[in-house]
C-alpha cells in the first residue's frame, strides 16, 4: 500500500505484481488472509456477502458444529441454519462485537457504552 499515490500492490500466485488505485474500481474486493480458530458455541459475523448461502456482509450467526476439514454449520441470528466449508468462504470472523456502521439496521437487546473525553464509542 502506497498512501501517497494511493495505489495497492498485490502479488499474484504467478508471482506477477499489478498496482490499482482502489478509487477506479469496482467490484474489487481487498482482505488479509488471517487465520482464524472456531469452536462449537462462537458468535461468527460474515466479512463479505457469500450469494450461494444468501448470507449478507456482517451477518451475524454461532457455530453449531465445526470439523477439522473445515465444515461449518452455522446458526443465523435470523434462525435459519447453513452448512459450507470454509475454504468455500473464508470471509468469517468472529462475531463477539460488531461496529456501528455494521450494526446499523440491527435490534439489540442490550447495548454497552465506552464514553471518554477523547474517544465516544458504542457497541450493542
Amino acid at each position: 500500500m502506497d498512501g501517497e499515490s494511493n495505489t495497492l500492490t498485490i502479488t499474484r500466485k504467478s508471482g506477477e505484481e499489478l498496482s490499482y488505485d482502489p478509487r477506479r474500481l469496482q467490484g474489487v474486493t481487498v482482505y488479509r488472509d488471517t487465520e482464524r480458530v472456531f469452536a462449537q458455541g462462537d458468535r461468527v459475523q460474515m466479512t463479505a456477502p457469500y450469494h450461494e448461502q444468501k448470507l449478507a456482509n456482517r451477518e451475524l450467526g454461532t457455530v453449531e458444529k465445526i470439523d477439522n476439514s473445515g465444515n461449518l454449520k452455522l446458526r443465523m441470528d435470523s434462525g435459519r441454519e447453513v452448512e459450507f466449508n470454509v475454504r468455500q468462504m473464508p470471509h468469517l470472523d468472529y462475531g463477539y462485537a460488531v461496529t456501528s456502521h455494521s450494526s446499523q439496521g440491527q435490534t439489540a437487546d442490550e447495548c454497552s457504552f465506552m464514553w471518554t473525553l477523547h474517544r465516544r464509542t458504542a457497541s450493542c
